[in-house]
C-alpha cells in the first residue's frame, strides 16, 4: 500500500482482498468499517463518494489500523464503539465485545417489567455488567416509553399498549440540563441499577457509557466478582441480569482468533463445564432477590438443561431457557417464589 493516488473505491478493493487473505471474519464489512472510521463518516457515504482522494495522514491512520485487524484483533477495538440494542457503546480490550445474542436478555426484561404495576420495579442488578450495554439498554428503552407516554397523555391520546418501546428518536437530556438533574417520580421513576464487574476497568468503561447515554443518576457502580460486590445489607432486587463467562474447556478451544486472542479470557471462560459462575449466581439470587422477582442468565446453548436443573433447585419458579436471534437456547429465565 503506497500513500499514491488512493481513492474510496481503490482502497476497499485493495482492503477486502488483503483481509480475505489474512483468514479474517467478514472482511469486506470490516474495511468498510474502517474506511468509515478513518474518514469520519457512515458506512453509506463510502458509497456516495467512492472517487474521495485520501491524504497522505489519512492513508497512515488506515495502514496501521488495518495491520491490526489483519493480526484478528476485532474491528470493535479498532473503531471503539459498537451498536448493541438500538445504540452505540463504547467498547475496549478489558471486556466483551456486545452481541446481538446478548439483545434477547434485554427483551426478556423489557417484556417482564411491560407486565408489572407501574412504579413496582424499583431495583435491579447486572452482574458482570462489562460495557454496561445489558443495564443501560433497558434504561434507555424504559426512558423512551415514559417519554412517549408523557407526550401522548398530553396530546390527549392513549398509552402505548403493554411493553416496551426504545429510545429510538428520543435524545438523552444533555448532562447538566434540568431535564437531567430533574428526579422523576411515582409510575415515571426508572429502576435504579447496581452495575458489578471484577475487572476495575471494565467499571470505568460502564460508568462512560452510563455518562453517554444520559444514565448515570440511574447507576451505582461496584467493583468485585458476582455477588461479592455487594454489601450484605442489598437485597430486595426487583430484577436480575447477568451475562456471565460461560465457555466451557472445550468450547473455548474452538473459539476464532479474534475472540480467544483478543477478548478477556475472565469474560469468557466459566470452567470445565463453563457453569461455575452461573451456578454462583443462580445459587445467591433467591437470598437477593424479593418475592416474585426476576431472574435472566445468558448461559451456552448446550447448557439448557444444566441450567434449568439448577434453578429448580435452587428453588426458583418457572425456569425457562429463552431462544436468541438465532434461534439458540440462550437466556435462563426464572422466578422467586412470590
Amino acid at each position: 500500500m503506497t500513500t499514491e493516488s488512493w481513492t474510496t473505491r481503490g482502497l476497499r478493493e485493495w482492503m477486502r482482498g488483503f483481509l480475505q487473505q489474512k483468514g479474517i471474519e467478514s472482511a469486506p464489512a470490516c474495511a468498510d468499517l474502517l474506511l468509515a472510521h478513518v474518514a469520519g463518516c457512515e458506512r453509506m457515504h463510502l458509497y456516495m463518494e467512492p472517487e474521495r482522494p485520501w491524504t497522505a495522514d489519512e492513508l497512515a491512520t488506515l495502514r496501521a489500523l488495518v495491520a491490526r485487524a489483519a493480526r484478528h484483533e476485532p474491528v470493535q477495538f479498532l473503531v471503539g464503539s459498537w451498536g448493541f440494542h438500538a445504540a452505540d457503546f463504547e467498547v475496549a480490550p478489558c471486556t466483551l465485545i456486545p452481541r446481538p445474542s446478548t439483545e434477547a436478555l434485554v427483551d426478556a426484561a423489557l417484556e417482564w417489567i411491560g407486565q408489572q404495576p407501574p412504579g413496582s420495579v424499583r431495583s435491579a442488578i447486572d452482574l458482570g455488567t462489562g460495557t454496561g450495554c445489558i443495564a443501560l439498554s433497558i434504561l434507555r428503552a424504559l426512558r423512551g416509553r415514559r417519554r412517549k407516554e408523557r407526550v401522548l397523555a398530553r396530546a390527549g391520546q392513549p398509552s402505548p399498549p403493554d411493553g416496551v418501546d426504545g429510545d429510538d428518536g428520543v435524545l438523552a437530556p444533555a448532562a447538566g440540563s434540568p431535564e437531567a438533574r430533574a428526579p422523576q417520580a411515582g409510575i415515571d421513576a426508572l429502576p435504579t441499577f447496581v452495575l458489578t464487574d471484577l475487572v476495575p476497568e471494565a467499571i470505568e468503561l460502564a460508568r462512560r457509557n452510563a455518562e453517554r447515554h444520559g444514565l448515570a443518576e440511574h447507576c451505582s457502580f461496584r467493583l468485585g466478582d458476582a455477588w461479592s460486590a455487594l454489601a450484605e445489607s442489598e437485597r430486595g432486587f426487583d430484577l436480575v441480569v447477568s451475562n456471565p463467562p460461560y465457555i466451557s474447556d472445550a468450547e473455548f478451544a474452538e473459539l476464532a482468533p479474534n475472540v480467544a486472542q483478543w477478548e478477556p479470557r475472565t469474560a469468557l471462560h466459566g470452567g470445565a463445564d463453563g457453569l461455575d459462575v452461573v451456578e454462583r449466581i443462580v445459587q445467591g439470587a433467591r437470598p437477593r432477590m424479593r418475592p416474585g422477582a426476576l431472574l435472566l442468565v445468558e448461559i451456552a446453548a448446550s447448557q439448557e438443561r444444566a441450567a434449568i436443573d439448577l434453578a429448580r433447585a435452587c428453588g426458583l419458579l418457572d425456569p425457562v431457557v429463552l431462544r436468541d436471534s438465532d434461534d439458540l437456547p440462550r437466556v435462563l429465565r426464572a422466578v422467586t417464589p412470590a
